[in-house]
């Protein structure tokens, strides 16, 4: 599971009605993109070994990067958000998952 970021959807950048549109954080932006591609790949080369691999986007969560923003979650409420979506999506393979759902990339 890697663990991404609604932020690195093309699909939602491209909506300008998204709410977090406004959000430009060019470096941490791409390198979730890249990771969304890479997740793709890699889902497809392993697929024949039963290795599944998947990004998720736990939701915002209190790091450095914002400062802790207000309404963040906590660290530990992330990576429970992680680890729910991993147990909920058996078999899944080469998709990207909030706690909400399946994410557009």
């Amino acid at each position: 599971m890697n663990v991404s970021s609604s932020l690195g959807s093309l699909s939602r950048h491209s909506d300008s009605d998204w709410e977090f549109g406004h959000v430009r954080l060019t470096g941490y932006n791409c390198s979730k993109a890249a990771l969304n591609m890479a997740t793709i790949l890699l889902a497809k080369e392993l697929a024949a070994t039963g290795i599944l691999v998947n990004s998720v986007a736990p939701g915002f969560t209190a790091t450095d990067l914002n400062g802790g923003g207000p309404g963040a979650q906590s660290p530990a409420e992330g990576a429970k958000a992680s680890v729910e979506v991993a147990l909920r999506m058996p078999g899944a393979a080469g998709g990207f998952f909030t706690l909400e759902g399946r994410e557009s990339w």
